[in-house]
């Protein structure tokens, strides 16, 4: 077969892939409908004690009702639905998807817009579990749950309630908030790129691991320790103390303020090192690439 001629049958076929690509898109958002959201509201029956979400895409809030009224409000469309119900003691949402198997290869077009905004009226609760493919997650500060843990793919998270207990928190893509816990709670936060940001807590240990992004505690109190794990990014404390400290990242520096002395245990392949000189718990800080600048707060 002539060259000219091979090159004209690959062109032509990945004109006809292309072209084919599109007519399905057209086709799944003509002849199937264009997924236009709208606004719903499911009202909660029954008392529970605990949350167990299980969304795909949608931006998630949990919020202190205003009126009395407990409520889940929703944007979502003919194709993707939610369920809300309680049972076990337990308030149950899950999406609800009738997309058909062609559909779902434009699952995108589907999922555009979707929010879930809880609304209740009692601010105390054992558990709050969320599973969640793609979207962003705010936890008001008026609520306290004993455990909570969440899973998220793709988003960020900011969460302003009080745990007592147990913080279990594991996303792939995006940023961790966690601020205002006052409690002896074992605190787990897990990302593989994203940034970790810690405020105002007053928590009993603190376990971080991180692919890449930074890490920042700011007046973070920890009764027993403190280990924090990254690949790459920077560590950062700011007034923050344990009664032991880890730190280990393979390119970032780690700086900042603690609230006592420290006996110190540094390593660097190329950085420098500025700790003072001081005894205490032991503060453990390795890193390949970077410096270690530690300073104890007046």
């Amino acid at each position: 077969m002539p060259k000219g001629l091979k090159v004209f049958l690959v062109i032509g076929l990945l004109l006809l892939v292309l072209g084919g690509a599109f007519i399905g898109i057209g086709y799944a958002t003509n002849a199937f409908g264009m997924a236009t959201t709208k606004d719903n509201t499911y009202e909660i029956k029954g008392e529970f004690n605990k949350l167990n979400l299980k969304l795909e895409t949608a931006d998630l809030t949990i919020n202190l009702a205003t009126d009395g009224k407990e409520k889940v409000d929703v944007v979502e469309n003919e194709k993707v639905k939610y369920e809300v119900k309680v049972e076990n003691n337990t308030l149950v949402i899950n999406v609800v998807s009738e997309l058909k198997w062609y559909e779902r290869m434009f699952s995108f077009i589907y999922q555009r817009g979707l929010k879930v905004n809880v609304y209740l009226n009692k601010t105390d609760y054992e558990e709050f579990k969320l599973d969640i493919a793609t979207g962003n997650v705010k936890l008001a500060e008026n609520f306290s749950f004993n455990n909570l843990k969440i899973e998220d793919s793709t988003g960020d998270l900011t969460i302003n309630s009080n745990v007592i207990s147990q913080v279990d928190i594991s996303t792939s893509t995006g940023t961790i908030n966690l601020s205002k816990i006052n409690s002896e709670a074992t605190v787990n936060l897990k990302v593989s790129t994203g940034n970790i940001k810690l405020s105002n807590l007053r928590i009993g240990s603190l376990k971080t691991t991180s692919s890449t992004g930074d890490v920042k505690l700011d007046d973070v109190v920890v009764k027993t320790t403190i280990n924090i794990t990254t690949s790459t990014g920077e560590v950062k404390f700011f007034k923050s103390d344990a009664e032991s400290i880890k730190v280990k990242t393979s390119t970032g520096d780690v700086e900042g303020s603690l609230l006592s002395g420290k006996t110190f245990y540094t390593k660097t392949s190329t950085g420098k090192v500025d700790v003072p000189r001081t005894t205490g718990g032991d503060c453990d800080i390795e890193t390949s690439t970077g410096d270690i600048k530690i300073t104890i707060a007046a």
